[in-house]
């Protein structure tokens, strides 16, 4: 049986460039997510994950 755990958390930087460091991070990671979606949805992708791994890594590496 799969159990589903969904935590809140709330983060206190240390500092502000930390803070400007991990929002960089967080945007990038956004970023690749979306290109990844937008990837999968233009090109009526079949979701098969090593596929979709050794496509991007293909695309990415252009």
């Amino acid at each position: 049986m799969e159990i589903q755990i969904t935590i809140k958390v709330k983060l206190n930087l240390a500092n502000a460039e930390i803070a400007s460091s991990f929002t960089n991070t967080m945007e990038q990671y956004r970023l690749a997510c979306n290109y990844v979606s937008e990837y999968i949805f233009n090109h009526d992708f079949d979701m098969q994950q090593s596929r979709l791994n050794k496509e991007l890594i293909l695309v990415l590496t252009l």
